[in-house]
Protein backbone atom coordinates (compact mmCIF):
# COMPACT_ATOMS: atom_id res chain seq x y z
CA UNK A 1 0.00 0.00 0.00
CA UNK A 2 1.43 3.06 -1.45
CA UNK A 3 1.24 6.31 0.92
CA UNK A 4 0.25 9.83 -0.80
CA UNK A 5 0.41 13.30 0.26
CA UNK A 6 -1.19 16.69 -0.55
CA UNK A 7 1.57 18.22 -3.43
CA UNK A 8 3.04 21.38 -2.70
CA UNK A 9 4.61 23.06 -5.54
CA UNK A 10 8.23 24.69 -4.62
CA UNK A 11 12.09 24.22 -4.63
CA UNK A 12 12.16 22.44 -1.24
CA UNK A 13 13.22 24.70 2.12
CA UNK A 14 16.14 27.10 3.02
CA UNK A 15 18.42 25.91 -0.44
CA UNK A 16 20.00 27.28 -3.16
CA UNK A 17 19.84 25.75 -6.80
CA UNK A 18 21.64 27.38 -10.29
CA UNK A 19 19.85 26.70 -13.40
CA UNK A 20 20.66 27.42 -16.69
CA UNK A 21 18.21 27.20 -19.50
CA UNK A 22 19.07 24.29 -21.79
CA UNK A 23 20.18 24.86 -25.43
CA UNK A 24 16.74 23.01 -26.79
CA UNK A 25 14.94 25.39 -24.18
CA UNK A 26 16.66 28.54 -25.68
CA UNK A 27 15.02 27.29 -29.23
CA UNK A 28 11.72 27.29 -28.28
CA UNK A 29 12.29 31.08 -26.99
CA UNK A 30 11.93 34.69 -29.08
CA UNK A 31 15.83 34.68 -28.64
CA UNK A 32 15.92 37.49 -25.82
CA UNK A 33 16.73 35.17 -23.27
CA UNK A 34 20.15 35.06 -22.05
CA UNK A 35 22.20 31.96 -22.15
CA UNK A 36 23.62 32.25 -18.45
CA UNK A 37 23.56 30.96 -14.80
CA UNK A 38 20.61 31.55 -12.62
CA UNK A 39 20.27 31.21 -9.23
CA UNK A 40 17.20 30.57 -6.78
CA UNK A 41 17.63 31.17 -3.51
CA UNK A 42 14.87 29.26 -0.68
CA UNK A 43 13.83 30.18 2.90
CA UNK A 44 12.99 28.28 6.16
CA UNK A 45 9.17 28.23 4.73
CA UNK A 46 10.23 27.14 0.79
CA UNK A 47 9.50 30.12 -0.90
CA UNK A 48 12.00 32.18 -3.40
CA UNK A 49 13.54 34.80 -1.59
CA UNK A 50 16.24 37.82 -2.39
CA UNK A 51 19.24 37.72 0.32
CA UNK A 52 19.59 41.19 -0.68
CA UNK A 53 16.44 42.43 0.81
CA UNK A 54 16.09 39.97 3.84
CA UNK A 55 19.51 41.88 4.76
CA UNK A 56 17.93 45.28 4.62
CA UNK A 57 16.62 45.60 8.65
CA UNK A 58 13.55 46.94 7.56
CA UNK A 59 12.72 44.19 5.09
CA UNK A 60 14.13 41.30 7.09
CA UNK A 61 12.29 38.07 8.11
CA UNK A 62 9.96 38.39 11.43
CA UNK A 63 10.68 42.67 10.80
CA UNK A 64 8.14 43.24 7.88
CA UNK A 65 4.75 41.64 7.11
CA UNK A 66 4.73 38.94 4.14
CA UNK A 67 3.42 39.57 0.53
CA UNK A 68 3.57 36.25 -0.78
CA UNK A 69 3.12 36.56 -4.72
CA UNK A 70 1.65 33.21 -6.23
CA UNK A 71 1.40 31.82 -9.50
CA UNK A 72 3.51 29.29 -11.75
CA UNK A 73 6.55 29.80 -14.21
CA UNK A 74 5.58 33.46 -14.94
CA UNK A 75 5.66 34.40 -11.09
CA UNK A 76 9.09 32.17 -10.56
CA UNK A 77 10.79 33.50 -13.28
CA UNK A 78 13.67 30.82 -12.79
CA UNK A 79 15.54 32.89 -15.62
CA UNK A 80 15.57 36.16 -14.40
CA UNK A 81 18.51 37.16 -12.75
CA UNK A 82 18.23 36.70 -8.88
CA UNK A 83 17.26 40.49 -7.09
CA UNK A 84 15.16 41.29 -10.66
CA UNK A 85 12.40 38.92 -10.44
CA UNK A 86 8.79 40.34 -10.33
CA UNK A 87 8.50 39.97 -6.65
CA UNK A 88 11.72 41.48 -5.90
CA UNK A 89 10.93 44.18 -7.95
CA UNK A 90 7.47 44.99 -6.11
CA UNK A 91 9.40 44.61 -2.90
CA UNK A 92 11.97 47.40 -3.97
CA UNK A 93 9.44 49.21 -5.20
CA UNK A 94 6.81 49.23 -2.15
CA UNK A 95 10.38 49.91 -0.19
CA UNK A 96 10.79 53.37 -2.74
CA UNK A 97 7.33 54.47 -1.09
CA UNK A 98 8.28 53.77 2.55
CA UNK A 99 6.34 50.32 2.86
CA UNK A 100 7.97 47.92 4.16
CA UNK A 101 7.23 44.59 2.99
CA UNK A 102 8.70 40.65 2.74
CA UNK A 103 7.68 40.08 -0.35
CA UNK A 104 8.23 35.91 -1.11
CA UNK A 105 7.88 34.39 -4.66
CA UNK A 106 5.42 31.46 -4.07
CA UNK A 107 5.99 30.61 -8.14
CA UNK A 108 6.57 27.20 -9.35
CA UNK A 109 6.20 25.92 -12.64
CA UNK A 110 3.13 23.84 -13.65
CA UNK A 111 1.35 25.31 -10.80
CA UNK A 112 -2.60 25.34 -11.18
CA UNK A 113 -5.14 27.53 -9.03
CA UNK A 114 -5.60 24.56 -6.86
CA UNK A 115 -1.58 23.78 -6.63
CA UNK A 116 -1.62 27.84 -5.03
CA UNK A 117 -4.76 27.15 -2.87
CA UNK A 118 -3.09 24.45 -1.33
CA UNK A 119 -0.05 26.60 -0.43
CA UNK A 120 -2.49 29.19 1.08
CA UNK A 121 -4.01 26.82 3.30
CA UNK A 122 -1.07 24.34 4.15
CA UNK A 123 2.10 27.13 4.14
CA UNK A 124 0.80 30.42 5.01
CA UNK A 125 -2.21 29.82 7.02
CA UNK A 126 -3.82 32.53 9.70
CA UNK A 127 -0.25 34.63 9.50
CA UNK A 128 -0.86 37.88 11.07
CA UNK A 129 -0.87 41.05 8.59
CA UNK A 130 -0.06 38.61 5.87
CA UNK A 131 -1.09 39.45 2.16
CA UNK A 132 -1.65 37.32 -0.89
CA UNK A 133 -0.93 38.24 -4.78
CA UNK A 134 -2.91 35.30 -6.44
CA UNK A 135 -1.51 35.72 -10.33
CA UNK A 136 -3.57 33.23 -12.25
CA UNK A 137 -1.95 30.86 -13.93
CA UNK A 138 -2.05 29.94 -17.37
CA UNK A 139 -1.62 26.28 -16.43
CA UNK A 140 -5.19 26.51 -15.78
CA UNK A 141 -6.18 26.19 -19.31
CA UNK A 142 -3.13 23.29 -19.82
CA UNK A 143 -4.69 21.29 -16.78
CA UNK A 144 -7.59 21.17 -17.82
CA UNK A 145 -7.49 19.30 -21.37
CA UNK A 146 -8.82 16.40 -19.55
CA UNK A 147 -12.22 16.09 -18.43
CA UNK A 148 -10.98 15.71 -14.41
CA UNK A 149 -9.40 19.31 -14.75
CA UNK A 150 -7.57 19.82 -11.61
CA UNK A 151 -8.39 16.72 -9.91
CA UNK A 152 -7.11 14.60 -12.84
CA UNK A 153 -4.49 12.02 -10.28
CA UNK A 154 -2.92 10.72 -13.30
CA UNK A 155 -0.93 13.33 -14.55
CA UNK A 156 2.49 13.66 -13.55
CA UNK A 157 2.50 16.86 -13.73
CA UNK A 158 -0.92 18.54 -12.69
CA UNK A 159 -2.34 15.91 -9.89
CA UNK A 160 -2.99 17.53 -6.66
CA UNK A 161 -1.52 14.70 -4.88
CA UNK A 162 1.26 12.48 -5.08
CA UNK A 163 2.43 9.98 -6.31
CA UNK A 164 0.16 10.69 -9.74
CA UNK A 165 -1.65 7.24 -10.81
CA UNK A 166 0.30 5.38 -13.55
CA UNK A 167 -2.10 6.65 -16.44
CA UNK A 168 -1.48 8.97 -19.15
CA UNK A 169 -3.14 12.50 -19.73
CA UNK A 170 -6.07 11.95 -22.06
CA UNK A 171 -6.81 15.11 -23.76
CA UNK A 172 -10.43 16.04 -24.30
CA UNK A 173 -11.22 17.89 -27.40
CA UNK A 174 -9.48 21.17 -27.95
CA UNK A 175 -8.89 22.89 -24.63
CA UNK A 176 -11.03 22.13 -22.52
CA UNK A 177 -11.66 24.36 -19.28
CA UNK A 178 -14.02 23.83 -16.89
CA UNK A 179 -15.70 27.21 -15.38
CA UNK A 180 -16.64 25.86 -12.81
CA UNK A 181 -13.71 24.25 -11.41
CA UNK A 182 -12.03 27.49 -11.76
CA UNK A 183 -14.40 29.74 -10.25
CA UNK A 184 -15.16 27.24 -7.25
CA UNK A 185 -11.52 27.21 -6.44
CA UNK A 186 -11.17 30.91 -6.92
CA UNK A 187 -14.03 31.85 -4.61
CA UNK A 188 -13.05 28.95 -1.97
CA UNK A 189 -9.48 30.67 -2.14
CA UNK A 190 -11.49 34.15 -0.84
CA UNK A 191 -13.43 32.92 1.37
CA UNK A 192 -10.08 31.00 2.88
CA UNK A 193 -8.31 34.45 2.70
CA UNK A 194 -11.09 35.79 4.56
CA UNK A 195 -11.36 33.56 7.50
CA UNK A 196 -7.48 33.76 7.65
CA UNK A 197 -7.28 37.23 8.04
CA UNK A 198 -5.18 37.36 4.67
CA UNK A 199 -5.48 40.75 2.68
CA UNK A 200 -6.20 38.66 -0.56
CA UNK A 201 -5.11 40.59 -4.12
CA UNK A 202 -6.29 39.11 -7.83
CA UNK A 203 -4.60 39.44 -10.67
CA UNK A 204 -4.98 38.03 -14.53
CA UNK A 205 -2.77 36.60 -16.28
CA UNK A 206 -0.41 38.64 -19.04
CA UNK A 207 0.78 37.27 -22.26
CA UNK A 208 2.02 38.38 -25.91
CA UNK A 209 -1.17 38.73 -28.61
CA UNK A 210 0.19 38.36 -31.91
CA UNK A 211 0.11 35.48 -34.48
CA UNK A 212 3.39 33.31 -33.10
CA UNK A 213 1.73 30.08 -34.53
CA UNK A 214 3.67 31.22 -37.84
CA UNK A 215 6.90 31.53 -35.92
CA UNK A 216 9.50 28.49 -36.18
CA UNK A 217 10.33 28.90 -32.15
CA UNK A 218 6.76 28.81 -31.15
CA UNK A 219 5.89 25.64 -33.65
CA UNK A 220 8.37 23.83 -31.93
CA UNK A 221 7.46 25.18 -28.37
CA UNK A 222 3.35 23.66 -28.97
CA UNK A 223 3.38 20.73 -31.28
CA UNK A 224 0.95 19.01 -29.01
CA UNK A 225 -2.35 20.73 -28.81
CA UNK A 226 -2.31 21.14 -32.58
CA UNK A 227 -4.75 24.49 -31.37
CA UNK A 228 -3.23 27.68 -33.08
CA UNK A 229 -2.33 30.78 -30.84
CA UNK A 230 -5.55 32.35 -31.27
CA UNK A 231 -7.16 29.57 -29.57
CA UNK A 232 -4.80 29.20 -26.83
CA UNK A 233 -5.62 33.41 -26.63
CA UNK A 234 -9.19 32.71 -26.25
CA UNK A 235 -8.49 30.14 -23.43
CA UNK A 236 -6.62 32.28 -21.23
CA UNK A 237 -8.83 35.01 -21.82
CA UNK A 238 -11.77 33.17 -20.93
CA UNK A 239 -9.99 32.28 -17.79
CA UNK A 240 -9.19 35.76 -16.60
CA UNK A 241 -12.56 36.43 -17.33
CA UNK A 242 -13.42 33.94 -14.88
CA UNK A 243 -11.43 35.28 -12.42
CA UNK A 244 -12.43 39.01 -12.95
CA UNK A 245 -16.15 37.66 -11.77
CA UNK A 246 -15.39 36.08 -9.00
CA UNK A 247 -12.76 39.08 -7.67
CA UNK A 248 -15.77 41.03 -8.07
CA UNK A 249 -18.59 38.52 -6.27
CA UNK A 250 -16.13 37.99 -4.02
CA UNK A 251 -15.10 42.13 -3.66
CA UNK A 252 -10.96 41.16 -4.02
CA UNK A 253 -8.89 43.93 -5.26
CA UNK A 254 -7.83 43.17 -8.95
CA UNK A 255 -5.03 44.26 -11.15
CA UNK A 256 -5.65 43.82 -15.17
CA UNK A 257 -2.56 42.55 -16.24
CA UNK A 258 -4.04 41.10 -19.66
CA UNK A 259 -4.99 44.71 -20.33
CA UNK A 260 -1.91 46.33 -18.97
CA UNK A 261 0.87 44.47 -20.44
CA UNK A 262 1.41 42.03 -23.67
CA UNK A 263 4.36 44.15 -24.96
CA UNK A 264 6.64 41.38 -26.49
CA UNK A 265 9.89 43.26 -25.81
CA UNK A 266 8.66 42.29 -21.77
CA UNK A 267 8.67 38.55 -22.93
CA UNK A 268 11.29 35.95 -24.14
CA UNK A 269 8.18 33.69 -25.34
CA UNK A 270 4.22 33.99 -25.66
CA UNK A 271 3.87 33.95 -21.86
CA UNK A 272 7.17 33.94 -19.28
CA UNK A 273 8.82 37.59 -18.40
CA UNK A 274 12.39 38.91 -19.27
CA UNK A 275 14.13 41.15 -16.59
CA UNK A 276 12.60 44.09 -18.60
CA UNK A 277 8.71 42.46 -18.73
CA UNK A 278 9.53 41.87 -14.40
CA UNK A 279 9.90 45.22 -13.54
CA UNK A 280 6.91 46.48 -16.08
CA UNK A 281 4.97 44.20 -13.93
CA UNK A 282 6.10 45.37 -10.73
CA UNK A 283 5.48 48.87 -11.57
CA UNK A 284 1.89 48.19 -12.43
CA UNK A 285 1.15 45.99 -8.91
CA UNK A 286 3.17 48.86 -6.88
CA UNK A 287 0.62 51.51 -8.25
CA UNK A 288 -2.31 49.61 -8.40
CA UNK A 289 -1.79 47.93 -4.82
CA UNK A 290 0.71 50.03 -3.28
CA UNK A 291 -1.83 52.44 -1.39
CA UNK A 292 -3.37 48.91 0.00
CA UNK A 293 -0.21 47.61 1.38
CA UNK A 294 1.15 50.20 3.16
Amino acid sequence: MRKRHIRIKEFGAEGVRIMRPTPEYLELTNGTLPDTDYTITTDADGFVCDPDADADPARAPGAARPLYVLGDSLVESAFVPQGQRVADRIGQGLAARGIARRVLNGGYSGSTSLNLFDTIINKIGPREGAAVLHVLPSNDVLSMRDDDGFWNMGSQRYSPILPARKAPLEPAAPWHPSPAQLRMTLKAMARTADAFGIHLFFATTPYVRRGYERLPWYRKRHTDGGESYDALIASRSANNTILREVAGLCRVPLVDLEVAMGDPRHFYDDLHLNTEGSQAMADIVVETFGPALG
